[in-house]
């Protein structure tokens, strides 16, 4: 966190991740002094990490696991 506050310094942070958690990390990035600038957040696809040949049925589950976080209404009103 150190790193992230210097301001002698640039350096760069990547939040991976398309749920809320990503969001609300960046947010307490943000309060504890990172410059949101240094911040880059990259949103994998929906469907990145399934392997349907392992759990088929993994793809059922996925508006579970990863709700769609740009077009959810009750996601756009807690960011």
């Amino acid at each position: 966190m150190q790193a992230l506050t210097d301001r002698r310094r640039t350096n760069h942070c990547v939040v991976y991740g398309r749920t809320l958690h990503a969001y609300c990390l960046i947010q307490g990035l943000i309060h504890r002094g990172v410059q949101p600038k240094n911040i880059t957040m990259a949103i994998p696809r929906y469907n990145t990490h399934v392997n349907e040949e392992e759990d088929p049925l993994m793809e059922e589950d996925l508006p579970v696991i990863y709700p769609d976080a740009f077009e959810d209404e009750h996601i756009e009103e807690k960011i």
